[in-house]
Parts: structure tokens; sequence; C-alpha cells
């Protein structure tokens, strides 16, 4: 699935400065990864270092969505249930917000992806191809 969803809380600073301005963009990167491949293209040494090209970098940019009360709320629960159940004690899971720091469940709504992972330039690509991919 190529929805980013999260558990955040409205307690956390960035997600208090979403609620004003909802534009949003989260940065992922090979470096992350800890593959033999990765390794050799993305940590410091002879070729590799994470500012190198082929040490992929992608950039989601959209906004920010509250999924609360939503058709939308179960897919999420579901998606973040199978892959992070400890969330449930948190409250994430709870209709109406959940736990001590008002746990609610969102998602970045894509508009556009930016992927640089060779030399010669990063892609744009649009919210179509980045979810038909």
């Amino acid at each position: 699935n190529s929805v980013r969803y999260m558990c955040v809380s409205p307690l956390d600073a960035s997600i208090i400065d979403l609620q004003v301005d909802p534009k949003f963009s989260l940065t992922l990167s090979a470096n992350q990864l800890s593959t033999p491949k990765t390794k050799a293209l993305c940590q410091e040494g002879s070729f590799g270092d994470p500012e190198n090209p082929p040490c992929a970098r992608l950039v989601l940019s959209g906004t920010f969505k509250n999924l609360t009360a939503t058709d939308e709320f179960d897919a999420a629960k579901a998606a973040l249930n199978a892959t992070h159940p400890a969330m449930a004690g948190w409250g994430c899971f709870s209709a109406d917000g959940g736990g001590d720091h008002g746990f609610f469940l969102a998602k970045l709504d894509v508009a556009q992806a930016w992927l640089i992972n060779m030399f010669g330039g990063a892609a744009v690509i649009s919210a179509s191809d980045y979810f038909g991919a």
C-alpha cells in the first residue's frame, strides 16, 4: 500500500503546525536501510555517501489529512494494526481519539513525489503514477 498512514498526537509541535497549514512533505532515504547494496552506495567511504545520487531519496509532498470520522478510518486502522499492533495500546485505533495524548489517525495525501536514484537529476512523479506503481 502506497498510502502513508500514521498515528499522531495533537500535542506534537509538528501536528499543531499541520493543523494550521496542512502542507506536508516526508523524506525517505535508502540510507535508512541496511542491505549490502545500500551500504555500498550510501555509507561514507571511497564511493558511497548518503548524498551520492545512487543512494535513493524520495520526497512525498501533499497535505495532512485527519482521518477521524472519515470513510478511510477503518482502512487506516487495519493497515497500521497489521504492522504496528502496539499502537492499539496507545489509543490510536479509537474512533474518537485516544489515550492521554489524544492520538488520532492521519495520512499524507500525496500530490507528487520527487525521486533521485541516479546521476542526471531527479524525477518528479505525479500522484497517479506514484499510486499506480
